[in-house]
């Protein structure tokens, strides 16, 4: 892995979950809300709404773990990309939570502390010398 992390580097998307029964969820469960799934709210396209059937972070226990699982997935993504491509750039803003046995149109918008996570995007990217662009898709919310 090492010579790849050297000799090549690739344009990566870094994902706004991961799945539920993965790795991730196992090994940083209290980073994760796991009585939730995050998904979107009914609109003129999906009018039943959506569930993407991924646990959201849970904002306050990402907070206490001084964002450990956040840290260490973006240096893992960093570490074998040239650009970082974030999904849904807004879920650092808000997510939408769907409770569990709750359907799409029963929803709720959990708020995340976004400065927190841009300031740990920014320090990243400059300690890898890595450019990050985030998708621009989502409902931005107010200031």
């Amino acid at each position: 892995m090492k010579k790849l992390a050297e000799k090549q580097k690739l344009y990566l998307d870094f994902p706004l979950g991961v799945h539920r029964e993965g790795f991730d969820v196992w090994h940083f469960r209290d980073s994760f809300a796991l009585e939730a799934s995050t998904g979107a709210p009914p609109d003129a396209f999906f009018t039943q709404g959506q569930e993407w059937g991924f646990p959201p972070l849970h904002p306050a226990r990402i907070r206490q773990t001084g964002y450990a699982y956040f840290i260490s997935a973006l240096r893992h993504h960093l570490k074998f990309s040239k650009a970082l491509r974030l999904d849904h750039v807004m879920g650092f803003y808000r997510l939408f939570w769907i409770p569990r046995g709750f359907s799409p149109k029963e929803d709720v918008y959990v708020r995340y502390k976004a400065e927190e996570f841009l300031a740990i995007l920014t320090l990243e990217s400059r300690r890898h010398n890595t450019p990050i662009v985030g998708e621009d898709l989502g409902t931005v919310p107010p200031r």
